[in-house]
C-alpha cells in the first residue's frame, strides 16, 4: 500500500493509482507496479497496482426435498488485475450460507438447512493479497438459495 502524507504529517489518501508524467506536463503512462532500491542495492517492489472483481456478482442455487436440506449455489471466480503472483484469497460470508472453500478463486456457496418452502440470503466477497503483501478487496455479490418442494 502507498499512502500520500501531506506536509503536516496528516495521511491524506490511500494511492490506487500513479502515473508517471514528463517534464511538459504529458502522460507517458499509468503505472503498475513502483520499485525502490533498498540499502544493499536490491530492488524492492513496494507498491503494485491490484484490483480484484467477482463474477458473476449473484448466484443462487435450490434444493427440492420434503424434509430440511441445504443447497448449494452455482459458482462465482474472483479475476485479479495488476499485483505479484501467487495471490492468495480469503472468503468473507454473511446471512444463511458458508463457502465450500475458503482460500480458492472460484468459490461456490452451501445454504443451511432449508425447510420446504424456505429460502436462503446472504453475501459474500473476497479479500486477496499478492506475493508483495498488496491487499484488494472485491465486490460483494449476492447469494440466494430455496427449498421448492
Amino acid at each position: 500500500m502507498l499512502t500520500q502524507v501531506d506536509l503536516d504529517g496528516v495521511t491524506a489518501r490511500t494511492l490506487k493509482e500513479l502515473t508517471q508524467v514528463d517534464l511538459d506536463g504529458t502522460t507517458v503512462r499509468n503505472l503498475k507496479q513502483l520499485w525502490q532500491n533498498d540499502l544493499t542495492g536490491t530492488p524492492r517492489l513496494i507498491w503494485s497496482a491490484m484490483a480484484v472483481i467477482l463474477a458473476p456478482d449473484y448466484v443462487g442455487g435450490y434444493v427440492s426435498s420434503g424434509g430440511a436440506a441445504s443447497a448449494n449455489t452455482s459458482y462465482t471466480t474472483a479475476t485479479v488485475t495488476g499485483g505479484t503472483a501467487p495471490f492468495t484469497y480469503v472468503w468473507t460470508v454473511t446471512g444463511d450460507f458458508s463457502a465450500l472453500s475458503t482460500t480458492a478463486p472460484t468459490n461456490a456457496f452451501q445454504s443451511i438447512a432449508l425447510s420446504p418452502g424456505a429460502e436462503a440470503n446472504g453475501d459474500a466477497y473476497v479479500t486477496v493479497t499478492d506475493a508483495a503483501g498488496s491487499v484488494a478487496v472485491s465486490n460483494t455479490i449476492t447469494l440466494y438459495a430455496t427449498n421448492v418442494f
